[in-house]
């Protein structure tokens, strides 16, 4: 974390404020909604002002008009709670998503069809390769994946890059294997 965001401060306690699902908040003449979008995250808010929805990592990373890359960092990923989640922005009917990383999204739609499958595969590519055990093996495996069957065959590796760096493969990894291994603890509990 420290390469990508420096050494990090923790906020004095007095200048937070718990969101529950739908409240406002008002900063000046604007009204921000919180929507509580689980999936990436149990925490996850949504913060809506008009018809723009700020998304965080729920709507996904988009690098300048390459392909849409679900972030699946453990420990909190569930991939059902993030298709609701999914389902639920959907029904608000804003015109615009601004992603946390990076940008502005007006073609909603399709680029929660596109995330809705990305995840996905993501999953049953980790849950076909149950037999390899070892973290190192299967993240090899699923970055080989990730650049031959995901990213377009014409994707410049400049930009292959910056989407490892901005969503590490690693971390999707890790948190799909995490995730799964739970649902079958669930399942025979």
């Amino acid at each position: 974390m420290d390469i990508l965001w420096g050494d990090i401060q923790p906020i004095p306690e007095g200048q937070i404020r718990t969101a529950n699902h739908n409240d406002t908040l008002a900063l000046g003449n604007q009204t921000f909604i919180a929507h509580h979008t689980p999936g990436h995250a149990v925490h996850h808010i949504a913060w809506q002002l008009g018809n723009t929805l700020f998304t965080g990592d729920v709507a996904g990373i988009k690098i300048h008009n390459g392909l849409v890359s679900p972030p699946c960092p453990p420990p909190e990923f569930q991939r059902e709670d993030w298709l609701a989640s999914i389902r639920y922005m959907r029904s608000l009917n804003v015109e615009e998503l601004v992603l946390t990383h990076f940008g502005s999204v007006t073609s909603i739609s399709g680029h929660f069809d596109e995330l809705e499958t990305a995840l996905e595969h993501w999953v049953h590519f980790i849950e076909s390769s149950s037999g390899t055990e070892n973290q190192d093996d299967l993240t090899t495996e699923f970055m080989n994946f990730i650049h031959n069957d995901f990213y377009p065959p014409d994707m410049a590796k400049p930009l292959q890059e910056q989407y490892d760096l901005a969503n590490p493969p690693w971390m999707s990894v890790a948190g799909i294997r995490r995730y799964l291994k739970k649902k079958i603890e669930q399942t025979w509990k």
